[in-house]
């Protein structure tokens, strides 16, 4: 097992899932993780950020780490230089900017509502590096919460409609019984854009 997949473990645990603090299938994080590992983004943005997720995110890039949610998780960041913004993202677009006006890796997790996912790609996207990606989480198509007005099918329609170079890290379910009905559920999916 190596650094990253202990990182990986750490992070996506039973306990982090029933908790509230983490919400990734191990299986596709670490896949995500192990592509930005060898990207090797310098500035990154985490929009909704529970804190274990973005202090992955933190070990494997350098430069500028900002962390968006409206409840301030601040607490569970555990990388010094990294900056948590409070607030809705739609609110803090002008502060972020200040602080980093290009970042490499936009994670988007916040508002997973149809409108709240579309308006935080089309106003951070501003902030994307040329060479940057953006990624969505719970695009899963079978997701736990996948009716036609339920968070988890408004951020695959969103997927869906949108343009550009997208690859998709979708596994078959979550890696333990999670607080989603006490079974075994997709909950997850992760898609990755680029211009």
């Amino acid at each position: 097992m190596d650094y990253l997949e202990r990182l990986v473990n750490g992070t996506c645990t039973p306990w982090n899932i029933d908790q509230g603090r983490c919400y990734q299938i191990r299986e596709e994080f670490l896949t995500l993780c192990r592509y930005l590992e060898s990207f090797k983004p310098e500035n990154i943005l985490e929009i909704g950020c529970l804190g274990p997720s973005f202090n992955v995110f933190c070990r494997i890039s350098s430069g500028v780490k900002v962390a968006v949610d409206m409840d301030d998780n601040s607490p569970y960041i555990t990388d010094k230089v990294a900056m948590f913004v409070l607030g809705k993202s739609v609110d803090v677009f002008g502060r972020v900017s200040t602080i980093c006006n290009s970042f490499d890796f936009i994670f988007i997790d916040a508002c997973h509502t149809y409108d709240g996912v579309k308006r935080d790609f089309e106003m951070y996207k501003a902030l994307l590096s040329p060479r940057g990606i953006v990624a969505f989480h719970d695009i899963d198509p079978n997701h736990v919460s996948r009716g036609e007005y339920e968070a988890g099918g408004e951020v695959r329609r969103f997927w869906n409609e949108l343009g550009g170079n997208k690859t998709e890290i979708i596994c078959s379910g979550t890696t333990h019984d999670s607080r989603f009905g006490g079974h075994r559920a997709h909950f997850g999916g992760i898609g990755i854009w680029r211009p």
